[in-house]
């Protein structure tokens, strides 16, 4: 019994140990970012951490205690071998997720969960994403100094507890004791307590800011309770029963669509969207942003219809691509381009336009193998695509992938020979971290908010290329152009919190010869996001959109504006006159302005449950 105790609490003050360690390690590289009264706040996080971190020891401990105890009382080295390895297994392994949870928060602003593992499948493109503000050599050689150091005492600690082997039936009966005690510890410790519920992530969210909150939680307990919990994509969130919930999604998405011709009744234009990595309405002067950086995109405002509050579904490529293509809801913690059993069933632009007798093509200047979107462009209905493979390597940059001007280039002169009417599509990736561009900056300084600006000038730079050297083919006058943004930014204005309505404004705007005249130079300032566009451009072009129950025309006279947008476990929904955004995790309102009532909180609710696995 004794030497079951004495196991238990070495293992337990080492894997704790390692626990605040990763604590101190997150909290010194973003220590800048802290706001308020930093040291009482950071205190908090040990002291509400601490309930995370005995369930993450606890986890550890029960595999080890098993692997010890058989160890103890067969006499059998293997298992002592076996308990050892494990441990050292747990050690790099736990020290990899510290170290990648202090990397990605820097652009996600979110703890390490499944998706990141999704990533780790395709690590070309992972350490494309990462600049030289991610501190990757000190990343690197803090590993090395920690597994060194918790390595070696993990050593001294299996030594230590080499203990004099049971003997006799006393003895194991004793061991057995210790087992039942020890397990029975374990248990408590792994669900966090009595409490009817496991413990999760809201038993260590104590502050209105949400870094403190993600401090406080362990990035392995997260991980691995992510994994558990979520591995057959079971909806996390239960606000309403099925009817109820059914009633908000009709409530939200309902129209009644009223048809504004964009063309002359009869035309088929060319459909191309041009989809701007991480752009967002902060840079550009019409919709609210900055001036001087987008030229090409101020002259387009002057004769396209621009949708000034408009916003994206989701905060990342993957997730943005199904809400703008297949007018598909966002999930808060993952993505439909995850599941390649679903995405061949949604309902997309591609198809619907096939059936109106357009080829389809996308463009993309990097991997379409990264986050398994090839596979999605493949179901969604694409009939070509060009990525990276197609161009020379002296066309890429330094870390990303093929330059803009050059894919927006081959873009041009393949639909001088493409059949008519075509849809196409291009989504650029210069815009992406670490801001690499094969030009002359337009602004000299290696600020991190600057590199964003010049990849925005240089990006509009492209486009206006692009419409040069396409204006005089002859399929330019009979295209309508739709430019957008996969995902907002946090940059330039540096948003600190992942949930920030900021982060998700985006430009919108339609334009090209075939727009008819009383559009150009209109603007529409209805609330709306990605999933509308296709209700909106298509109906409008007098095609059928049954299939995109969760789009709406926002050119519909009546229509109410509204967008909801998801980020990780959370959601934000704005109107005409309020905005709310709330945190699942917590359970709060993070952001409330104008009338915010209880039956907003409550759809936007029974939206994040609805819209969780609609299919």
């Amino acid at each position: 019994m004794l030497q079951a105790i004495r196991f238990y609490f070495f293992n337990l003050w080492y894997w704790l140990s390692l626990a605040w360690i990763a604590r101190v390690l997150f909290v010194a590289f973003y220590w800048k970012d802290y706001p308020g009264d930093k040291w009482s706040s950071l205190r908090d996080c040990f002291i509400y951490g601490l309930r995370l971190d005995l369930s993450f020891a606890s986890y550890i401990l029960s595999f080890l205690f098993l692997m010890w105890f058989i160890y103890y009382t067969s006499r059998a080295s293997l298992f002592f071998k076996a308990y050892r390895t494990f441990g050292m297994i747990a050690l790099a392994a736990v020290l990899l997720i510290t170290l990648a949870d202090v990397a990605i928060y820097a652009h996600w602003q979110m703890k390490i969960n499944m998706t990141a593992l999704q990533f780790a499948l395709h690590p070309r493109e992972v350490m494309a994403s990462i600049g030289s503000d991610d501190n990757l050599p000190l990343l690197a050689f803090l590993f090395i100094v920690l597994i060194f150091v918790f390595g070696r005492w993990w050593w001294w600690l299996c030594q230590k507890l080499r203990t004099t082997l049971a003997a006799g039936w006393r003895m194991i009966l004793s061991a057995f004791a210790g087992f039942l005690v020890i397990s029975g510890w374990s248990v408590l410790g792994i669900r966090g307590g009595l409490q009817l519920e496991p413990i999760n992530q809201s038993a260590v969210y104590f502050s209105e800011q949400a870094i403190y909150n993600h401090t406080a939680v362990n990035a392995s307990w997260n991980l691995l309770n992510k994994w558990v919990n979520n591995r057959e994509g079971d909806n996390p969130y239960h606000y309403g029963s099925g009817e109820e919930v059914q009633n908000s999604l009709n409530t939200f998405y309902g129209d009644t669509p009223s048809v504004v011709p964009l063309t002359d009744s009869g035309i088929k234009p060319n459909i191309v969207f041009i989809i701007l990595e991480g752009f967002t309405a902060d840079v550009i002067r019409a919709f609210g942003g900055e001036s001087g950086l987008t030229p090409t995109l101020d002259s387009l405002v002057q004769t396209g219809l621009i949708f000034t509050r408009f916003y994206s579904n989701g905060d990342r490529t993957y997730k943005g691509l199904p809400s703008i293509l297949n007018a598909w809801p966002t999930q808060a913690s993952s993505s439909v381009t995850q599941n390649p059993d679903k995405t061949g069933a949604l309902p997309s632009f591609s198809k619907t336009l096939a059936n109106s007798g357009y080829h389809s093509s996308f463009y993309y200047g990097g991997e379409s193998e990264f986050a398994n979107i090839k596979s999605y462009l493949l179901n969604t209905g694409f009939d070509k695509i060009i990525d990276i493979k197609e161009f020379p390597s002296s066309y890429r940059g330094l870390k990303w992938g093929v330059s803009d001007h050059y894919v927006f280039e081959r873009m041009s002169k393949d639909l001088t020979e493409a059949k008519q009417p075509f849809f196409s599509c291009i989504l650029t990736l210069s815009s992406h971290e670490p801001y690499d561009i094969p030009v002359e900056p337009f602004l000299k300084s290696k600020a991190i908010p600057d590199l964003f600006r010049n990849t925005v000038y240089y990006t509009d730079w492209s486009l206006a290329r692009f419409l040069t050297l396409s204006k005089d083919q002859p399929w330019f006058k009979s295209t309508l152009f739709v430019l957008t943004a996969d995902h907002g930014n946090a940059m330039p204005r540096d948003y600190k919190n992942n949930y920030d309505p900021g982060r998700f404004k985006i430009p919108m705007l339609i334009f090209g010869d075939p727009l008819r005249e009383e559009w150009k130079g209109k603007v529409v300032d209805k609330t709306g996001s990605h999933t509308d566009l296709a209700a909106t451009l298509l109906q409008n072009l007098e095609l059928n959109t049954e299939a995109f129950r969760y789009s709406r025309n926002l050119l519909s006279r009546d229509l109410a504006g509204r967008a909801f947008y998801t980020f990780d476990n959370g959601f934000g929904l704005i109107d005409e006159s309020s905005t709310l955004v709330y945190d699942h995790v917590g359970g709060r309102v993070l952001i409330k302005e104008g009338p915010v009532t209880d039956s907003l909180l409550t759809l936007g609710k029974h939206l994040l449950q609805g819209t969780f696995n609609p299919l």
